[in-house]
């Protein structure tokens, strides 16, 4: 399995992972799972969906104008120069 970004597990925190989900697998209750699912922004947004999140909370480096129909998606950046684009 190739990684997209292992900053991504870096953002997860430090919280115990209580079990790995299949492509659109519903969560089964609270704690945190992964998502077993591709690395292309609208494919990994599709799964979460289709998972029950409910709002996705989006982090780019390069302003991807991902968003998805039905649920909110907040963009999340520390690239400067995209942050007073969009501010």
């Amino acid at each position: 399995m190739v990684e997209k970004a292992l900053g991504g597990i870096y953002k997860a925190g430090t919280g115990p992972i209580k079990w790995v989900l299949a492509y659109g697998q519903e969560v089964p209750g609270p704690r945190l799972y992964l998502l077993d699912c591709g690395g292309h922004d609208g494919e990994a947004t599709t799964g979460l969906v289709a998972s029950g999140c409910q709002v996705v909370a989006f982090t780019t480096g390069r302003g991807t104008p991902t968003g998805f129909p039905g649920v909110p998606v907040i963009k999340i950046t520390g690239n400067s120069i995209l942050s007073s684009v969009w501010n």
